[in-house]
């Protein structure tokens, strides 16, 4: 799992061609799609972001979870969007964890997280389950009805 900033531009940027090249010169930017320019790097973000903003064409700064590959939820579609070749999920929106148990209490617990569930990954031999935030205390409830333990990852740190 990496990080990325996706800057939302305004929909008018198409009719200045010669702007799409200014917001990727010398810049690390990992691809554009739509609207949303997505940079590796905070600081090219926000000289883009600086540079959309004087020419009154920014919308909006978007922190990112950069998946490779992994299992896209119900709930994906206001949470997330895939990209070229990987998948983009919107940090600030999202709670993610680990789920263990035994192995039927486990597999019950999971068909009742997939009801909500945004993204599904792995991590070593883990899998990681993306999940909006306003249900991070209905998780808790339905790993403690199924006797699992749930433990919440720091996105900020991983």
């Amino acid at each position: 799992m990496d990080f990325a900033y996706g800057v939302e531009v305004n929909p008018l940027i198409t009719d200045i061609p010669e702007f799409a090249s200014l917001l990727s010169y010398n810049l690390k930017l990992i691809e554009t799609l739509d609207c949303t320019y997505i940079y590796e790097d905070e600081n090219d973000a926000n000289s883009a972001m600086s540079l959309l903003k004087e020419a009154e064409l920014f919308e909006a700064l978007h922190p990112l979870i950069v998946l490779e590959s992994g299992f896209i939820g119900d709930c994906f579609f206001d949470n997330g969007f895939k990209g070229q070749t990987r998948t983009y999920l919107y940090k600030e929106l999202l709670t993610a964890f680990f789920l263990t148990g035994e192995n039927q209490q486990l597999e019950m617990a999971k068909i009742q997280v997939d009801e909500h569930l945004v993204y599904k990954t792995s991590k070593g031999h883990s899998e990681v389950f993306f999940v909006e935030q306003q249900f991070s205390t209905l998780m808790a409830g339905i790993a403690a009805a199924y006797n699992c333990r749930l433990s919440f990852l720091d996105l900020d740190k991983w």
